[in-house]
């Protein structure tokens, strides 16, 4: 008799936690923010880095090195989907390196290689925070110049 009672508090229990999620992932679009994927809802807040790629074959060279906003970048877009290059991979990988040594930076290269036969380009980093005022701020700060046969560090990142 004992063993059913805790088979039923067991099942009862259960039923309970089932019906409450099941209710607040269908109120929640089937995302329930707390359990997230979605860093944008379970990391709210924090500082995020992304990467940008600019093609900067046409750009004078004074203008590589200078931090911008999105508006004032050099270049052309470089579309890094378009070419099979996912975009999270880059900016997972720029922000996990903690040194950039020649196996780093060739690491980059090699995957943007059949993309630099005819044109120079331009990695950024960008990072993004919430200011006191509760806007997004980002800030792009060029990181590698990359060519067919080389790739250059920005300076201020040694």
């Amino acid at each position: 008799m004992k063993k059913q009672k805790t088979l039923f508090r067991q099942k009862r229990f259960f039923w309970a936690l089932f019906l409450t999620q099941a209710l607040l992932v269908a109120t929640h679009l089937g995302e329930f923010w707390p359990f997230s994927v979605y860093p944008m809802f379970s990391q709210a807040g924090r500082t995020w880095t992304r990467s940008l790629v600019r093609d900067v074959s046409e750009t004078p060279s004074n203008q590589y090195w200078q931090s911008r906003t999105l508006e004032t970048l050099p270049g052309k877009i470089f579309a890094m989907d378009e070419v099979g290059i996912n975009q999270n991979d880059i900016a997972n990988y720029i922000q996990k390196v903690d040194s950039w040594d020649a196996e780093n930076k060739e690491n980059i290269r090699v995957l943007f290689k059949s993309q630099l036969v005819d044109r120079k380009l331009l990695l950024y980093e960008v990072k993004g925070h919430l200011n006191d005022q509760k806007e997004v701020i980002q800030d792009y700060k060029p990181l590698l110049l990359m060519y067919q046969d080389s790739i250059i560090l920005n300076p201020q990142f040694n």
